[in-house]
């Protein structure tokens, strides 16, 4: 246990008389996973315990919570820290906090504090960017970028940002030459690589998409979305057995993507798959009820599966969600029209059954009367 909170004030203390606060950065800790053991948690408790006002063990606590994404726990212990001493990189992760959270208006009250305490740090700089980028702020936006550019000519992140506010703008060219130039102080910036190749495959240039999607892989070669990205241009392509290997990876990494478990499903359905199709599709049907065919091929399989009243359902559905979808209104009429031929089947055999049994009876009473 002391080992461990010894690793841990090692990572530095968070308001450190020696360093310049004009230059001081957030500590995204380099090993997370050390950092949010439920052992660290305890050394940290039991340091509290000893030491209750301490905001450097209450900051790294609310650190804890919040790779953990318990939001509301991570804000209880900076409110804690707050109180005993403000600090902008409090109001920065309550910032962020608060925006993970979907709390986008308190997060930019914290926020604010946040730039109001120390106006040139680059986190507060960047994440300011972000977030004015993501509501469309371009006031914000253009700001920030001027100001951070002034302090901070050389950061990739600034780069990255301004090409992700020109894909806003859909002004690709200027996309491109951020997000190269962000590469260009930083290499393994990966989610560059991503936004460049998700451009390319949007506008169609599908061998670039992937060429530049496997430069990122080649960095981290578990990002799903890199991973989704190359598949979706290896499809585009005609390649089906090299852009479902790249589902299957996507997939199996983050079964949220439901694009990939979408297009494995129909896969899976041509192939005559129909449980493993099922499977999928219902995958993609829990994060994308809307998408197109969605209801049809779930009801297909159901049917294919002699879940026929399922099926009914689910083609009701897909008739409702896309009226003209022909396909949709014959898979219902066609599987109606069979369930109506098994029940009048049904109704025909049960008068039979009850004609011969008193035809049996009749005989048997002639019998005996003889």
């Amino acid at each position: 246990m002391q080992k461990i909170l010894i690793f841990l004030i090692a990572i530095g203390s968070l308001f450190s008389c020696s360093e310049n606060t004009k230059n001081l950065k957030i500590r995204e800790n380099t090993d997370i996973e050390a950092l949010s053991s439920i052992s660290s948690l305890q050394a940290l408790q039991n340091a509290l315990e000893d030491d209750p006002e301490n905001v450097d063990i209450l900051y790294k606590i609310a650190l804890w919570h919040y790779y953990k994404k318990e939001y509301s726990k991570t804000e209880s212990f900076l409110q804690k820290a707050i109180i005993i001493a403000p600090h902008w990189k409090l109001y920065l992760l309550e910032a962020q906090s608060k925006y993970k959270n979907k709390q986008i208006t308190q997060a930019r009250k914290s926020w604010q504090e946040a730039y109001r305490l120390e106006p040139q740090a680059l986190p507060i700089l960047l994440f300011g960017l972000q977030s004015a980028i993501d509501a469309q702020d371009s006031i914000l936006a253009n700001k920030l970028i001027t100001k951070t550019k002034s302090i901070y000519p050389n950061d990739p992140q600034l780069y990255y940002w301004q090409g992700k506010w020109a894909t806003t703008q859909n002004d690709t060219t200027q996309a491109f030459s951020h997000f190269t130039k962000a590469l260009s102080f930083n290499p393994d910036l990966v989610e560059a690589y991503l936004h460049i190749a998700t451009l390319y495959n949007h506008y169609e240039k599908h061998e670039k998409a992937i060429v530049w999607a496997k430069k990122g892989l080649q960095i981290r070669s578990k990002y799903d979305s890199l991973l989704l990205e190359t598949a979706i241009g290896y499809q585009a392509l005609k390649d089906i057995d090299s852009a479902q290997k790249y589902y299957s990876k996507a997939y199996l990494i983050n079964n949220t993507l439901y694009k990939a478990s979408y297009e494995l499903g129909i896969q899976a359905w041509k192939a005559g798959k129909y449980q493993e199709a099922l499977t999928l599709f219902e995958n993609t049907y829990r994060y994308k009820k809307d998408l197109s065919k969605i209801n049809y091929y779930i009801g297909n399989c159901h049917e294919f599966l002699e879940k026929k009243t399922v099926a009914i359902d689910f083609y009701k559905k897909a008739v409702q969600q896309e009226p003209e979808n022909l396909i949709s209104r014959q898979a219902l009429a066609s599987l109606q029209q069979k369930l109506e031929l098994i029940r009048m089947q049904r109704i025909q055999d049960s008068l039979l059954r009850v004609q011969q049994e008193a035809e049996r009876k009749m005989l048997e009473e002639q019998q005996n009367k003889q």
